[in-house]
C-alpha cells in the first residue's frame, strides 16, 4: 500500500491538478514565511551551484544573465524607442545628421523631401 504524505510535504511534480489551489492555499504568505522562502531558494541555489568541490563560474554567470535581462526587461520601453531613433540622426558615412542643419545632406531623390 502506498504511503500517504501530507499535502504540505508534497512537491509539486507529485500534486494533482485537482489539488493544486488547495496546495498553494498551504504556502505561508506572512513576510516570515515569504523570507524563509526566499531563504530556502538561495541556499538550494547556493548549495548545488556555488558551494559544491569541484566548481565552475556557471553558478555566478547565471546570476549575472539573470540580473542582465530583468534589467533588460525592465528598461526595454526606453530601449525600444532609442533603437528606433538610432539611425535617424545619423547622415551620410555615420555622421551626425541634425534635420534642417548645414551637416544635413541633401536628399538623394529631391522628390523626397
Amino acid at each position: 500500500m502506498a504511503s500517504v504524505v501530507p499535502m504540505k510535504d508534497k512537491k509539486l511534480m507529485n500534486v494533482k491538478i485537482g489539488e493544486l489551489p488547495k496546495w498553494i492555499m498551504m504556502w505561508d504568505f506572512t513576510p516570515k514565511g515569504i523570507g524563509g522562502a526566499f531563504q530556502r531558494g538561495y541556499y538550494r541555489y547556493y548549495n548545488k551551484y556555488v558551494n559544491v568541490k569541484k566548481g565552475s563560474v556557471a553558478g555566478v554567470f547565471m546570476v549575472l544573465a539573470a540580473y542582465v535581462l530583468f534589467n533588460y526587461c525592465r528598461s526595454y520601453k526606453e530601449l525600444k524607442h532609442e533603437l528606433r531613433r538610432k539611425y535617424h540622426l545619423l547622415g551620410v558615412e555615420g555622421t551626425l545628421c541634425i534635420p534642417d542643419h548645414d551637416l544635413c545632406p541633401a536628399p538623394l531623390n529631391p522628390f523626397l523631401s
